[in-house]
């Protein structure tokens, strides 16, 4: 099998794709396109970017098909033991997932826009790039002359995005052996040797946790854009990352780069090699439902900045900063009391990675990186220092180099943590994995093992901390995002995407919080606009505190066994 990839107008985003298959011998074949990539637990519904699909066989000759689901289609091959299908798929969309085209470069997520046939997807196959002459390609794959790419099979090709483009910066490091590519796409100027010397710590100290690297060559494929962005999608021997403002790379966006970088490489590890039974192997016409998301993103946020830390990447500041911003959002979101970390893993196949209805779900991301915090910590506590979390990860990594191996249960995970913990961890995931209860309590306790505390402080927003509510911070006009359960707000009647316009009858211009703190102690009316209609609501004072700031601190009073546990945490020993 062979797809040809051709352009002729760059700028009409479109590329045209030829797809060869031989060793037919059915008198009909049924194609498809994948409805989800890995990496996002959500339906792409990929065919609406299809135009013009004709199948013909060698001869030039048009056979017969139909489409019978939104993603598939039935060809009559009328004996014909080769055909061609030929169709135009729109590239404009330009992220860390998606495809992209335009004078300046071609760029491929293959599991968008490649056909396979059904039960073929073990069956080898390549790719032809006709590219301008001056274009470099970037790809874990080897281009060979002629700008042809092949893989062993379609489950390779599409986990293996490209960029085709005069303009590539590229450059390499070794750790333990293995070649490690950086390939930059976009205008912006690379400080090479601080960004090698970072990007070799936090690899050397991803690839000691796990004993072991799952590839022979890894590359980074960054897109550059210059607007503020940030995204990034994993892939068995290279990750895609969009991040901007370009110009921003060596300063103010340097640290969220190096965590993300961090993140996509962790999980060559986990997910693309510690895979979900569910995922064993990936399903592209189906949901893959799993309720793992806790382990496949948790996990890896959580040690994404980890290693950062432990490899000096960050200092003190700048992991605690990354780490209370997770603790804020987890308090800030009342659906954690709603729906458990493992329902919403379950759920990104309902409505993916938007917030969705008030209150209704959590954030596999954000919940999941506590529990793994808490995972890490209680482990440490309860074998007094000798185990922790790494060695639950690299017992999972080293079971998936078993022959048999069909990728990890639920109950597999849960066995290996009570193996390493050498104690019972039944209570913790009904309470907090498959529960909704509150884990500030364990936290509090898992925090005073390393010798730290959750303080917590009032928002630096009186409509936050007294009334209740939060602003779309998108929005230049004072909209409502969310409001706080029981709170002030919610019992007077206001309602999310509610406009504020005046407090107490003074108009309000970019001076809310200045409106409310003036008048709160007098009581305060707002208007807003509801649904178009113009309503005056009154706020009731309440006792109740919301949307606090919340923060990792260091106890005042240490022990020298809490500096030591901290010491072992931090990788400081």
């Amino acid at each position: 099998m062979k797809y040809i990839l051709s352009y002729t107008n760059p700028n009409q985003h479109y590329i045209d794709i030829e797809f060869l298959i031989t060793g037919i011998h059915s008198k009909k074949l049924i194609v498809n396109l994948p409805i989800w990539r890995p990496g996002r637990y959500e339906e792409g519904n990929f065919a609406k970017n299809i135009k013009g699909f004709e199948v013909i066989d060698i001869y030039g000759k048009s056979l017969n098909f139909k489409k019978i689901q939104n993603h598939q289609w039935e060809i009559e091959t009328n004996g014909e033991k080769e055909i061609h299908i030929r169709y135009s798929y729109y590239c404009g969309k330009l992220d860390a997932g998606s495809c992209w085209l335009d004078e300046h470069q071609l760029y491929i997520n293959p599991i968008h826009c490649f056909l396979y046939v059904d039960g073929w997807e073990d069956k080898p196959l390549s790719v032809e790039l006709n590219i301008p002459a001056d274009y470099k390609v970037a790809c874990a794959l080897k281009v060979e002359k002629g700008n042809i790419i092949k893989a062993h099979d379609y489950h390779t090709i599409v986990d293996s995005p490209f960029i085709a483009s005069p303009d590539l910066k590229h450059n390499s490091y070794q750790s333990n052996g293995i070649k490690f590519h950086l390939w930059f796409q976009g205008e912006c100027s690379i400080e090479w040797e601080r960004m090698l010397k970072d990007f070799k710590d936090f690899t050397d100290e991803e690839i000691k946790l796990f004993g072991g690297f799952p590839v022979k060559e890894y590359h980074f494929l960054f897109q550059m854009m210059p607007y503020e962005f940030h995204h990034g999608v994993e892939h068995t021997a290279s990750t895609v990352i969009a991040m901007g403002p370009d110009f921003a790379l060596n300063n103010n966006m340097y640290d969220d780069f190096l965590g993300i970088s961090a993140h996509e490489l962790f999980h060559a590890w986990n997910v693309k090699t510690i895979r979900p039974v569910e995922m064993m192997p990936y399903r592209y016409s189906e949901k893959n439902y799993s309720r793992l998301g806790f382990v496949y993103e948790g996990i890896t946020t959580y040690y994404g900045n980890l290693v950062l830390y432990r490899s000096k990447g960050f200092d003190d500041g700048q992991y605690f900063k990354t780490l209370n911003d997770r603790m804020q959002k987890h308090y800030h979101n009342y659906g954690r009391f709603n729906q458990s970390v493992g329902d919403a893993s379950f759920d990104t196949w309902i409505d993916g990675y938007v917030d969705g209805i008030p209150h209704r779900k959590t954030n596999i991301y954000t919940e999941g990186c506590i529990i793994a915090l808490l995972l890490d910590l209680t482990i440490r506590m309860y074998s007094h220092d000798a185990k922790s979390l790494d060695d639950v990860m690299r017992k999972l990594y080293h079971d998936s180099s078993e022959k048999s191996y069909k990728g990890f249960s639920e109950q597999d995970f849960q066995r290996a943590v009570e193996a390493i913990a050498g104690c019972s961890y039944q209570n913790f995931f009904a309470s907090f994995v498959y529960g909704t209860m509150d884990t500030q309590p364990l936290l509090e306790e898992a925090f005073n093992h390393i010798g730290f505390e959750l303080s917590v402080k009032p928002s630096n927003h009186i409509y936050e901390n007294f009334l209740g509510f939060k602003l779309d911070n998108d929005n230049n006009k004072p909209i409502i995002k969310i409001i706080a359960p029981n709170s002030p707000a919610e019992l007077a009647g206001l309602s999310k995407d509610d406009e504020i316009i005046a407090v107490n009858g003074w108009r309000i211009e970019n001076n809310l919080d200045a409106l409310c703190h003036e008048h709160y102690n007098k009581g305060i009316t707002l208007s807003v606009f509801s649904q178009n209609k113009l309503k005056s609501l009154n706020i009731k004072e309440s006792k109740e505190r919301f949307y606090g700031r919340y923060s990792v601190i260091p106890q005042k009073k240490v022990t020298k066994k809490q500096l030591a546990s901290f010491a072992k945490w931090a990788g400081k020993v």
